[in-house]
């Protein structure tokens, strides 16, 4: 019990440097750390679904603002589904906005837009 909120702690950390480092317009090690939290919540403390979604819709707008539209929209893809799961709807229409806005600026990536 004690390692899965140390292991959890450990994924808070990594995300606050991912803040750290976006702040600093250090977008891609901003990712990297976001990447290593999300592989904590998605291996040892797998039962934490919020997390990964906010892990997640934090990945897609980094990728967004990076350019990277595809990835920004699975990434933004796999938030929406695990905010779904937890019926968390706040999280679901924050998610969609960002969809939306990415569509916007990403052009041909329009059609994903359509399942809202």
């Amino acid at each position: 019990m004690k390692a899965n909120k140390d292991r959890a702690a450990q994924g808070i950390a990594y995300c606050n440097i991912a803040f750290a480092h976006e702040k600093l317009r250090e977008l891609r090690k901003a990712v990297e750390y976001h990447w290593k939290a999300l592989y904590i919540y998605e291996g040892e403390v797998a039962l934490d679904l919020g997390k990964q979604s906010v892990a997640y819709a934090n990945l897609g707008r980094l990728y967004h603002d990076m350019g990277d539209h595809q990835q920004a929209v699975d990434c933004y893809q796999k938030a929406l589904t695990l905010a779904e799961t937890l019926k968390d709807t706040d999280m679901i229409a924050n998610i969609q906005e960002q969809l939306r806005k990415a569509g916007r600026s990403g052009g041909g990536w329009r059609s994903h837009l359509l399942n809202f």
